[in-house]
């Protein structure tokens, strides 16, 4: 068998541990066995080829990797906390109806219901979500 033959055995076997783990651990080595079985076919010695593989493991898990789980990380983490402005104050801005309004909560314009009409510039708690729309009540002082 050729060398190029095992290096693309291995980076298989390393993909497949790669999918049941999930933790950018394996990817690398898998990687630089597509690069070593390269230097093998472009006709590298086996001792070459083992020192290839181990360069780029370690290239790999110290450059790459964090920089994928950077990555993942911020796009798992990039969803909504809309349920964070549960309990929290507000001002609002378009006078609240039970069809409808406007207020403001940390910075953030929501459309709001109340059971009450509640006028511009009032100050609102937010007591839970709907769907999209904030429930506010007035706070009176």
């Amino acid at each position: 068998m050729d060398m190029w033959v095992g290096w693309l055995i291995a980076a298989g076997i390393f993909l497949v541990g790669e999918i049941i783990s999930v933790g950018f651990i394996l990817m690398m080595p898998a990687i630089a066995a597509l690069i070593a079985c390269g230097a093998a076919g472009l006709g590298a010695s086996p001792i070459w080829q083992m020192a290839i593989f181990c360069v780029a493991t370690t290239i790999l898990l110290l450059f790459i990797r964090p920089l994928m789980r950077k990555a993942f990380r911020a796009e798992t983490e990039n969803t909504s906390d809309a349920f964070t402005v549960i309990g929290k104050e507000g001002r609002v801005i378009e006078t609240v109806t039970d069809e409808g309004g406007k207020v403001l909560v940390d910075g953030e314009v929501w459309t709001a219901v109340s059971g009450e009409p509640i006028e511009v510039d009032a100050r609102v708690k937010v007591t839970e979500i709907i769907g999209v729309k904030v429930r506010v009540e007035k706070i009176t002082l």
